[in-house]
């Protein structure tokens, strides 16, 4: 009877700690001839989503884009890696840290900006 109750209370420990410690979702970049897709598990991601610190964007297929990028009226700039781009200037157009142009921004010259 002992040994039935330890085994008991330890199954009941087992369960428990795996109710409170997730298990991680397998998440892994995966290419196929029409670009990169990040599977989350059982779907891919689409939209805006971070990865290792990093944010990236994907359609609604689940591919990453790259290059200039319109989202909610701001336009962002997605490097070659997918990387959003950042606190850098991209084909003469600043970008804040968030990604998004300064708007008010005309034009830059010899590394000064123009601003009104």
């Amino acid at each position: 009877m002992k040994r039935f109750k330890r085994i008991t209370v330890s199954m009941i420990a087992s369960i428990a700690i795996l109710e409170v410690v997730p298990i991680a979702a397998q998440a892994e970049w995966k290419e196929s001839s029409n670009g990169w897709r990040y599977s989350q598990g059982s779907y891919y991601a689409t939209n805006w989503t971070k990865v290792d610190g990093q944010w990236y964007y994907f359609d609604s297929n689940g591919y990453m884009k790259t290059g200039w990028i319109k989202d909610n009226g701001n336009w962002y700039y997605f490097n070659e890696d997918g990387t959003m781009a950042h606190d850098t200037i991209i084909e003469g157009y600043y970008l804040n840290s968030d990604g998004t142009i300064i708007s008010d921004q005309t034009s830059i010259s010899s590394g000064t900006w123009s601003c009104h």
